[in-house]
Formats: structure tokens, C-alpha cells, sequence
């Protein structure tokens, strides 16, 4: 179990998390043709270092991503307009971890919004959350309720995907979930609603994870 403080670090934690990506995924840092996955990643890092903080997981995770997949990490790739950019990172703060993932498209000339399948898969993507919001509840195990996630999330009109980026034949948009813990480290030691962490998928979900 969590004590009150530690739960109140955790959420400062992710406070801080969600602060630097947001800034990293921004024009403040981000020059299109110019700035690189890596130089992304140093810049989080170094915000980290001026903060005396730890990070989850080592370098962030900087990406290009899109319909196969993951394309580049955190390398010597340019970031150009087009590209759809996702964060996958965590900080140490008072002893506590976190695991936060952020999402930012780069704009073509004469843009003003993001291309509409993209917006589609967002809203899509609030759906699914609305779903795991409602349906995860304390008591039964992480293995039971990721069978129960998987009929709500169907019965909502989507696909589960066995693994990642397995894209079906019909039209139904595919659907991958993995509710790990966090707190004590950035992927924690509690209970895992993803099938990637079987035999965390055998503890009960109890208050506070």
C-alpha cells in the first residue's frame, strides 16, 4: 500500500512529467527540418539534472510513429512537418515513478489542425479511456479485468489487438491496452492490466494501485 504523502509525490511526480513533455513537444524546442529526436531527449534529460530529479527509465523515449509502427528512437533523425511525434518517459521524484506517454503532430505549410484520421484515432482514443474509467474497479484480479476490459471495449464497437500494431481485416478500429502499475518504479510491482506482464496479471487490484 501507498501512504498519503506518497501518493501526493506521485501525482507532483507526474505534474512535472506531463510539464516537460508538453514543453518538449513545443516550437520552444522543436524546429522543424533543424531539431532531432535526440536533441529532444537531451533537452529532457538536462531538465531533469537542473531539478536534481531521476528519470524512470534512462533516455526518454523520443519517436516517430504512424501506421507501421515505430520508426525511429531518441536517434540522429530530423524532425520534419508531417511527422507524428509521441514521448514515452518517467520521473523520479521523493521516491516515487512514473510512466507518462504524450502524442504532438507537426503541422505542414498551410496547416491549422491535425489531418482528420489522426484527429479520428484521439477521439477514439477518449472513448477507450471513458471505458477503462468505468469498468476498472478494486477486487478482482488484473487477469479478470482485462477479460472484462476487452467485452466493454468490444461491445463499445472496437477491436482488441492480441499484440502490438496487429491490424485486422475488417474496418473496426483496433484497440491495445496495457494498464500497468507505477509508484515505486516506473513500470511498478503491483498489479498489470496488459497482457506484456503475465504474472502481474494474477495480483488483485486493490485501492490505491
Amino acid at each position: 500500500g501507498y501512504t498519503v504523502s506518497q501518493v501526493v509525490a506521485l501525482g507532483e511526480a507526474g505534474e512535472i512529467s506531463r510539464r516537460i513533455a508538453e514543453r518538449a513537444l513545443s516550437n520552444e524546442i522543436i524546429t522543424p527540418g533543424v531539431t532531432t529526436l535526440a536533441d529532444v531527449a537531451w533537452w529532457m534529460m538536462d531538465q531533469l539534472q537542473q531539478r536534481s530529479l531521476g528519470s524512470s527509465f534512462d533516455m526518454p523515449s523520443v519517436y516517430i510513429t504512424g501506421p507501421r509502427g515505430v520508426e525511429a528512437t531518441s536517434n540522429d533523425r530530423i524532425i520534419q512537418r508531417g511527422d507524428l511525434l509521441m514521448i514515452d518517459w518517467g520521473v523520479g521524484y521523493l521516491g516515487t515513478w512514473t510512466d507518462v506517454k504524450r502524442i504532438a503532430y507537426v503541422l505542414k505549410p498551410g496547416e491549422t489542425s491535425v489531418p482528420k484520421g489522426i484527429q479520428t484515432a484521439f477521439d477514439n482514443a477518449l472513448k477507450v479511456r471513458d471505458i477503462i474509467h468505468r469498468t476498472i474497479v478494486p477486487g478482482p484480479t488484473a487477469g479478470a479485468m482485462v477479460e472484462q476490459l476487452k467485452a466493454e471495449i468490444t461491445k463499445g464497437g472496437f477491436r482488441m489487438q492480441g499484440t502490438f500494431n496487429e491490424v485486422g481485416s475488417d474496418d473496426r478500429v483496433e484497440v491495445n491496452i496495457g494498464c500497468h502499475s507505477v509508484g515505486d518504479r516506473g513500470h511498478g510491482s503491483g498489479p498489470s492490466i496488459a497482457w506484456f506482464n503475465p504474472r502481474q496479471m494474477t495480483f488483485a487490484i486493490k485501492p490505491f494501485n
